[in-house]
């Protein structure tokens, strides 16, 4: 799920917010049976089985197909979720964009991180027509 909201408080103030959840069940391993000895397999590997050969050798002794369904054991849930805020202050000529951004990830841990943008913008007759400016406030705990 993604959502964001628009909210112009007045002609010079607006406000863009945004969330996000997502959970998903993915593979820890690539099923790969009888690739080489010590590749993760969900199928039974024949005795005697050698893994991934030669293309030299004589005879090919083809490996068995991986399960139909991914065992449990070769799963694992996960969760992100986060959101973020972004202000837009337009005084005359002059642009103010601050935001922050939060994400956690049940396996990698959280960030935050915040970020303020300003802009002047002239017209096409002023010998400065676009400035730009962008400054990272801070990082925490990135992924710890």
């Amino acid at each position: 799920m993604n959502q964001n909201f628009e909210i112009k408080i007045s002609n010079s103030l607006e406000l863009l917010l945004g969330v996000k959840y997502e959970s998903k069940r993915l593979t820890k391993f690539y099923d790969v049976p009888g690739y080489t000895a010590t590749s993760y397999s969900s199928a039974t590997i024949p005795s005697g089985y050698r893994g991934n050969v030669s293309s030299t050798e004589p005879f090919y002794l083809r490996p068995p197909p991986p399960a139909d369904k991914m065992p449990e054991n070769n799963l694992i849930s996960t969760t992100d979720y986060g959101g973020f805020a972004q202000g837009k202050l337009s005084i005359s000529k002059f642009i103010f964009s601050p935001g922050i951004r939060y994400d956690e990830n049940s396996i990698y841990g959280h960030s935050m991180n915040h970020l303020s943008t300003s802009c002047t913008v002239g017209s096409p007759g002023d010998k400065q027509i676009l400035a730009l400016s962008r400054k990272r406030l801070g990082l925490q705990n990135l992924y710890s």
